[in-house]
Parts: structure tokens; sequence; C-alpha cells
């Protein structure tokens, strides 16, 4: 396996394309921050200027940074989120994107994870999501089935599908995970409707007894099972829309496995996600403070009528 300070090397110099002149911010917490010092001593080496900002965590996915956090993300050339919890899907990142910062966000990263993940070709990556979004793009209806008993539809007319640079970060305002590897999409605003199985949790790993999601109009409307409380939790004070259907997410890295992280979960070939609450990043429009990724295996996606994944293998 990779060592941990060559594999960020590889992201560093061929998905972010950092250069000597340029400045670099790692955000870590408390909990992140022994992994996330070990980022900032190989940066150290390959930039003019590198910052380490720790925060404390935060409690759910989504949530905004403290502020002065926020205000030096829009100081840095290259950005590091190497946090607990998710900022990508918040109005610090999208701010510092919109001064041109290229940002990499890696909520829950391991050093096992970086090792095996983070050090991957990435220009095949980009051709694999490229043919993927190829056969996606013109889509008007999406149906999703597994064995656990998932059968859902939902409409992608009019809507962009991301993940074309495949892990490339290299113009300014780009943004995106390491590990990479995904195409996503935000569903058309009312469109899903059926019942939805989830075999990984953020927080809770894989599960032996999936939860059972009703969709009704694009709106999560029950949530039922052994660990459904718990995904209810996630959810407590925030408002309605929180529950909203945000996005659909194919894995595409081939060395991403299970691990139950959803960092690296939804990004394995063979995996799909779904995620309730904010898709202000990537052509939504709802507007909330949480962005929960759940995650299940082996899907049979029909887009059109046409098989794009059958049990987990992909057809195109």
């Amino acid at each position: 396996m990779t060592s941990l300070q060559e594999a960020i090397k590889i992201a560093l110099l061929h998905s972010l394309k950092m250069k000597t002149e340029e400045s670099c911010l790692i955000v870590g917490d408390t909990i992140t921050s022994e992994l996330a010092k070990k980022f900032y001593d190989v940066v150290s080496g390959l930039c003019h200027k590198a910052v380490y900002k720790e925060m404390s965590p935060n409690k759910i996915n989504g949530q905004e940074p403290p502020e002065k956090t926020a205000e030096l993300m829009l100081q840095f050339d290259v950005i590091l989120l190497i946090t607990s919890k998710s900022l990508t899907h918040t109005k610090a990142r999208r701010d510092a994107s919109k001064k041109g910062a290229r940002i990499a966000s890696m909520p829950g990263l391991t050093e096992d994870i970086a090792k095996r993940a983070l050090a991957i070709d990435y220009a095949a990556l980009k051709i694999l999501n490229k043919e993927m979004i190829d056969f996606l793009k013109e889509s008007a209806k999406v149906e999703i089935t597994t064995k656990l008993g998932t059968n859902l539809t939902m409409g992608f007319r009019g809507r962009c599908w991301g993940g074309s640079r495949g892990g490339f970060l290299d113009e300014k305002g780009n943004y995106g995970n390491l590990p990479e590897g995904e195409v996503y999409a935000a569903p058309e605003d009312g469109t899903a409707n059926g019942v939805w199985f989830v075999d990984i949790i953020p927080g809770i790993g894989v599960v032996e007894e999936p939860v059972k999601i009703m969709v009704e109009n694009g709106v999560a409307t029950s949530i039922t099972g052994k660990y459904a409380e718990k995904i209810k939790q996630m959810f407590v004070g925030l408002p309605p829309n929180a529950f909203v259907l945000a996005e659909l997410g194919i894995g595409t890295n081939p060395k991403a496995k299970i691990t139950g992280i959803i960092l690296e979960d939804e990004k394995v070939l063979g995996t799909a996600h779904i995620a309730l609450g904010n898709n202000m990043s990537f052509g939504g429009d709802n507007d909330v403070p949480i962005h929960l990724d759940l995650v299940f295996t082996k899907p049979t996606i029909t887009v059109d009528g046409r098989i794009f994944m059958r049990d987990g293998v992909l057809k195109v």
C-alpha cells in the first residue's frame, strides 16, 4: 500500500495541481487533528505558505464552520477540509469557491482510506466518469431497485450531472471530495417516489438491518427500522425541507471499499447514495444546514428504460 505521505503528495500534485508559489489552508477539528497535521507537514514542503486552523467538531454534516474559520477560507489558493463532519455543502465553502479557492473536502477521512483511495489514476477516473455521465446526461427518468426492497423513481430532466472532472480540482473555484469517485445530480423537485432501503448510515456504518425510507413527491415521509431514530436525531430542530431528496450519487473509485465510513463507502463502484437536505452546490435550490448521504449497495439502475447498472455491476 502507498505510504500516507506519498498518497497525500499524489492528491496534492495530481488532483489539486498545487504550485510552489501558492498558499494552502488545512482545516481540522479536535477529532481529526492528528491526521490533519500530517497533511500540514506534507503541504508545508510543497507550497510557500501553509496554515493549520483547528475548530470544534460540528454536530451534523452541512453545518457552517465558525465565522473566523469561514473568513480565513477566503484568503487561500488551496483549502483542505479534514473535518469529522462535512463542510462541503456550506455557504463558507461556496463563498471560498467563488473567491477562486480550489477545495478538497475530506470529512471522516482516516489514514487507511487516504493511503488506499487517494493514490489513484485520476486520468482514468475522469474517463470512466465521463462515460457514465454521457449515458446519464439526457435522462428524464431514473428507476432504482435493490434485492433489499428499494423501488424508487425520480426525474432528472434538465439536470446537470457532476463528476466529469474525475477528481481533477485544478482550476479556480473547483471543489470536491477526496477521495474522489462519484457522478451525481439533484433530482427534479417533487419527482421522487417509492421506497428506499439504506444499509450504510453516516456515523453508524454498515447495518445488519436496513432502514426503510418512504418517499412521496420528493420528500422522505417516514423512516423506520432499528436505526431509524438515530437518523431522525440528526434532523432535530431542522425545518421540514431537510427531508427533501437532494442528490443521487453513484460511486466510481476503483480502489475504494466498504469500510463503514461514508466518505469512502459512497465512492465504491457498485454502490449508490441518496442525500437528504441541501443541494445548493450542484443545481438544486434547497438551502438547509444538513446534507446527509445514505448509501445502498448493489443497486439496479435503469435510465429511461435502459440498464445502467445491474446488482452493482456497471453495464455502460
